[in-house]
């Protein structure tokens, strides 16, 4: 037996093109995060079909379809090595619905295509949880909503799928904001499922230094850390050093942690008072952590090493939040240091310009302590004719920093705290270098203090017998205004440096001032950062501890279990009639008691038998109601006279018209058999 035809339902090339638009938002979203080629090969299939569709030709059949799948998932292959994971998933995805758009004929393929975008959409937060992909996926989200409609709608041009899109997304807001908040939560946030792929810090230190390395990060103006102070006072901002590694050894050119073979510990301080930070750090694909200079308690999850520095227990892949105390004051005041460290800090190059120890001859005249010859180091850097600048030109590669202290004498905190490091060490001294950020802003919207790229530091720490560490930071011998404005100072330097000794103070205040551009986006990149720290720490950072929390402060102190599921179930029944009410269909004015009373009556009469159509008046509804219902016709013709008086008449009464309408609710009329 023949099975008969399904009706199908008209695919429109309005639709068609609306879903097109969608797939080229879905695919080119994942522009920033997959290989060029999944990409590029989509976009291509994707105008090898409107090409198609515009011309009229036939779409290409199904063996060459298989072909291309079959080469999509050997490039994936070829590029990964594996198929399991997000990247390769994801670029299998991509080229795939971009097969799939080939063959698009019927409402059953657009409707696959159309959930193929949707996971697209979703695929994008496994890359990017940030307000910037969120405003993005709206936007896809309304392409393929709009596309669905206008596919319901046919090919008219009156349907207005946007607008009905946006209420679509509109009326889902309630209800996804109530599962969100109150659903019971993973023990660890849903997004930490994708993160960053080891080894793709977004930016940050590495494990060495050069000469060079942080000028190219100085520049950027991305945030690094926020950080909050729960106990004691914010420090000043010659004060606000945040420790990041320590750098013991090096060649002449590089400088580097090392590796220790015996366990040495850092210098916890247990009992010590300090400042308590809470501090929320962006991935930057390493172990390290930040705090104000000195940390003496390391939060949970992370290990104290030598030189007071602290590393987390895994790479931090996703933005973090975490506690730590510091003691601010610039000296670690241990009473003994460690042979292998001592060791470590006396360390030198292999070839060392013979300048340079004559020079540190002369500033270790006997009898002099650590600290008179680094104060004979400073003076050296103060006076010696030295420029901060973040483009000092390449150095000499056999010999960098006798070459910078020497000749060249311009450069940045990397070179100065390099330079001060390597005399130091000639001159008996053990030294070591420290990496990290020195300065930040304050939010003025929220008080919390931002420290960004273009706050990267490097200053030194000396060994003072009965002192401990002591830093020492010879950038600001040269440049003091470091300490102060901190990165800020960087697109003041050309302007400053122009200027001679007794103008610098001056021209360093021209060159900072705002202009009414500058202030502007200032304010705009402050309500930002706020915007988006806020959108971190109660979305994409919202786990089953700040549910709590939040249930605390909503007076739900240990709601578990049925009583959180009975008040899921509340807010979801309250959303879907909110949204109800939202949507709601305009009413139609109420008629007026001689309207509601007129329908009632001819109502009645055509259950009596008597046709009322609509082009017959009152008066010829009356008179054929007096044929129809002799018995009845006394009762009957005043009423419509009535109506007649009132509805046509002038100064109508609306207490008659009440009235009228109940003489009409009393009165009964035999139904005719049959009705």
């Amino acid at each position: 037996m023949k099975r008969p035809a399904t009706a199908l339902m008209p695919l429109s090339p309005r639709a068609l093109n609306r879903m097109k638009l969608a797939f080229l938002l879905a695919a080119a979203g994942h522009i920033p995060h997959l290989p060029f080629w999944p990409t590029l090969t989509a976009l291509a299939l994707l105008a090898w079909r409107h090409h198609l569709d515009r011309r009229r030709r036939p779409l290409p059949g199904p063996g060459l379809r298989l072909v291309i799948a079959l080469a999509a998932c050997g490039g994936v292959y070829l590029q990964f090595g594996f198929f399991m994971g997000r990247d390769p998933g994801v670029s299998a995805l991509v080229v795939l619905a971009a097969v799939k758009l080939l063959e698009v004929r019927q409402a059953r393929d657009f409707h696959l295509m159309g959930y193929l975008c949707y996971f697209l959409t979703a695929a994008l937060f496994l890359f990017d949880q940030g307000l910037p992909v969120l405003m993005f996926s709206v936007v896809q989200l309304l392409a393929v909503n709009a596309a669905f409609l206008q596919l319901y709608a046919g090919d008219s041009r009156e349907a207005r799928p946007l607008r009905g899109a946006a209420g679509l997304l509109a009326a889902s807001i309630p209800v996804a904001v109530v599962l969100f908040v109150l659903f019971p939560r993973l023990p660890g946030p849903l997004w930490g499922l994708g993160g960053a792929g080891a080894g793709t810090g977004v930016s940050g230190f590495s494990n060495t230094l050069a000469p060079g390395s942080v000028a190219r990060m100085v520049k950027s103006q991305r945030p690094v850390l926020r950080m909050k102070i729960r106990a004691g006072s914010l420090p000043p901002p010659q004060q606000r050093y945040f420790r990041g590694q320590v750098l013991w050894l090096t060649d002449g050119r590089i400088w580097y942690p090392g590796r220790f073979r015996e366990r040495i510990a850092g210098s916890p301080r247990p009992g010590v008072e300090g400042i308590l930070q809470e501090i929320m750090l962006e991935p930057h694909g390493q172990r390290w952590l930040f705090g104000l200079d000195y940390p003496v308690q390391v939060p949970a999850g992370s290990r104290l090493l030598p030189g007071n520095v602290f590393r987390y227990h895994r790479r931090v892949e996703n933005l973090i939040r975490y506690y730590v105390r510091s003691r601010v004051g610039g000296t670690i005041g241990d009473l003994s240091l460690h042979s292998v460290l001592r060791r470590m800090g006396l360390q030198l190059p292999r070839n060392v310009s013979p300048r340079l120890r004559e020079m540190a001859e002369e500033w270790a005249q006997p009898g002099a302590g650590a600290m008179a010859c680094a104060a004979r180091g400073l003076e050296f850097f103060r006076t010696g004719g030295f420029t901060y600048s973040l483009e000092p030109g390449e150095l000499d590669p056999a010999d960098p920093v006798a070459d910078f202290l020497l000749q060249r004498r311009r450069g940045f905190c990397g070179h100065f705290a390099a330079g001060f490091a390597l005399m130091m060490r000639l001159c008996g001294i053990p030294c070591r270098i420290i990496a990290g950020y020195q300065g930040g802003t304050v939010n003025p919207v929220d008080g919390q203090l931002v420290v960004r790229d273009a706050d990267a530091h490097a200053w030194t720490e000396i060994w003072v017998e009965g002192r401990g560490w002591v830093r020492v930071d010879p950038t600001a011998a040269v440049v003091p205004e470091r300490l102060e404005f901190g990165g800020r100072l960087n697109a003041s330097l050309d302007a400053m440096n122009q200027q001679g000794e007794t103008d610098r103070a001056a021209a360093l205040r021209r060159a900072m001032a705002e202009g009414p551009f500058a202030r502007a986006w200032r304010w705009i990149r402050d309500y930002w950062d706020v915007a988006r720290n806020y959108w971190q720490t109660w979305v994409v950072r919202y786990d089953r501890y700040q549910q709590y929390s939040l249930f605390r402060r909503l007076g739900a102190r240990g709601l578990r279990g049925a009583g959180l599921l009975a008040l899921v179930a509340v807010f979801l029944l309250v959303s879907w009639h909110l949204a109800r009410w939202l949507f709601r269909r305009p009413r139609r004015a109420r008629p007026d008691p001689l309207e509601r009373g007129w329908r009632l009556l001819e109502k009645r009469l055509s259950r009596g038998g008597l046709s009322v159509d609509a082009w017959r008046g009152p008066m010829d509804i009356c008179h054929a109601a007096r044929r129809r219902f002799p018995a009845g016709a006394a009762a009957i013709e005043p009423l419509i006279q009535t109506y007649i008086r009132l509805r046509y008449g002038l100064g109508g009464d609306p207490r008659q018209a009440r009235e009228w309408l109940r003489r009409v609710r009393r009165m009964r009329i035999p139904r005719a058999p049959g009705a």
